[in-house]
Parts: structure tokens; sequence; C-alpha cells
């Protein structure tokens, strides 16, 4: 895998993380404002303390999975920081060959 095929593929998996998170983020809206609508309120605050932390537990969990520094996003840059790392790898054998067939054509060991 060439480097800018590695960044155009690591670059839509964010697309597709940010995509999911927008997703996710509206779907939570939508709920709490489901929520307060059912409940006939119009701020957080004059809902029954359960239903407040039902909210607060939602969004907790939301932050969790979705936010800054949530599992999905430590997932994903977890699995491209191990690509990035093969590359370059994978890019360093590639020279000690290069440089061990080189010295080999020009009669010399590679540790003279």
């Amino acid at each position: 895998m060439t480097w800018e095929e590695l960044v155009e593929k690591q670059g839509q998996q964010y697309k597709e993380h940010l995509n999911g998170y927008h997703d996710s983020l509206n779907k939570m809206i939508e709920e709490k404002d489901s929520l307060m609508q059912h409940m006939k309120c119009k701020t957080e605050a004059e809902l029954p303390e359960p239903m407040r932390n039902v909210l607060k537990s939602n969004r907790e969990a939301w932050e969790n999975e979705w936010g800054m520094y949530g599992s999905r996003f430590k997932a994903m840059r977890i699995a491209q920081q191990k690509e990035v790392n093969n590359y370059f790898r994978q890019r360093d054998v590639v020279q000690t060959i290069d440089k061990s067939r080189t010295a080999k054509q020009n009669g010399r060991d590679i540790g003279d």
C-alpha cells in the first residue's frame, strides 16, 4: 500500500466516523426532544428527577462511545497508528534490503 492510499483510506475512515458521530448525536437529541414533548416540558429542568437522570446517563454513555476520547475514536486511531507503523516498518525493511544488495554488488559486506 502506498502512502497516498493509506492517507486516503484513513481519511475515509475518519469521514465515516464523523458521519456516525453526527447521526448518533442527532438521534440522541431527537430522543431528548421526544421525551420533552411527551412529558410536556419546555426545559430539561422541568423534567422529574428520574427523567433527568436518564437523560444524563444517556449523554454520558454517548460521550463514552462517541466523544473526543470515546471508545470508537480510540479504536479507530489505534488501528490507524498500527497501519502507519507497519507502513514505515515495511519501508525500513525494504531500504535495508536495498542497501544490502547495493553493498554486495559493490563487493562489500553491509558490515564493512
